[in-house]
């Protein structure tokens, strides 16, 4: 795990007549939410696997280099040489170049297999745990979107989806069940030195997701309070999709996390406003009114709407 990844938060971060179609008119060929992320789901049945990246450097567009992950005794780790220069940065920390397109860690070479063979092997791992769950430490904002990206580029995200039954943040756990607590600093290494009194060679996926285990082992969160931050692959690329809204003044953060947490993305709500620019988005978001007030829902949809008519 790359230093001050636990703070890459913030840092990462055709024209329709006004009359458009009849509702009935409209009521097939509107687009349909994403599936919403699973908050029944009984998290005793599922075994955890935590895993970790490390990676080219901290920016969106980063390589893989190392996968790694641990379900109790179940260790799995790879290498891969990445297809993007090693930020220097990066390379000090984790100790990883590359020369002549072999991998060395430490000045050791490092056997590596492709991309794609990586992938398939992780799956392989995964789909031998039953659908568990997987854990990692600040995953929502830096793991999640670059192990996403990657698996759509070899077509596997489909696949991966299925063989796992959601995603827990630690560094979002641990800020909720620690809050009180007077730790001022929740990375990983500084939160394991600080409840399990020792250290460890950090900035090694696997040493890194070995650590966590054992720190998670210590937060002992409750099934409620896992239940409470799980998050799907759908949702986060919801979330992240709504952020031109957010960023417009057309929703406001919290507006993001209900739609996302509902299943809607920004482009099947502007689809459907395109489809009827009268009343396309308000029949789409009708689930929406569930989670606000009847004149908030009118003024959300509105504004939403008013956000589309620019970008025209």
């Amino acid at each position: 795990m790359m230093e001050n990844k636990e703070n890459i938060g913030d840092s990462l971060n055709s024209k329709e007549s006004d009359k458009g179609t009849s509702l009935l008119e409209c009521a097939d060929c509107l687009p349909s939410p994403a599936p919403a992320a699973d908050q029944n789901i009984h998290v005793e049945d599922h075994s955890i696997v935590f895993f970790d990246l490390e990676t080219t450097g901290l920016g969106s567009k980063c390589d893989i280099i190392q996968l790694s992950a641990v379900c109790m005794e179940k260790t799995f780790n790879v290498y891969m040489v990445p297809r993007t220069p090693i930020m220097k940065g990066a390379s000090a920390v984790t100790g990883f170049t590359v020369r002549r397109h072999k991998l060395y860690l430490h000045r050791r070479p490092v056997q590596t297999k492709t991309h794609r063979d990586c992938l398939m092997s992780f799956l392989a791992f995964l789909r031998a745990l039953n659908r568990p769950l997987l854990a990692g430490h600040n995953i929502k904002r830096f793991d999640c979107p670059i192990l996403a990206r990657v698996l759509e580029e070899f077509q596997l995200n489909e696949e991966f989806k299925l063989l796992v039954s959601g995603f827990l943040d630690t560094l979002i756990l641990s800020k909720d069940l620690l809050q009180n607590t007077g730790i001022k600093s929740f990375k990983q290494e500084n939160l394991v030195k600080e409840l399990l009194k020792k250290s460890y060679p950090a900035h090694n996926a696997l040493e890194d997701v070995k650590a966590l285990q054992d720190l998670y082992s210590a937060l002992r969160p409750t099934p409620a309070q896992i239940t409470s931050h799980l998050f799907t692959l759908d949702h986060m690329e919801s979330h992240m999709s709504l952020q031109p809204l957010v960023e417009g003044k057309a929703i406001s953060k919290t507006t993001a996390q209900k739609l996302a947490r509902l299943g809607f993305n920004f482009e099947k709500m502007k689809r459907s406003h395109l489809q009827n620019p009268s009343e396309g988005l308000r029949q789409f978001l009708e689930p929406l009114k569930q989670e606000l007030k009847n004149s908030m829902f009118t003024k959300t949809v509105d504004k939403i709407c008013d956000f589309f008519k620019t970008e025209q």
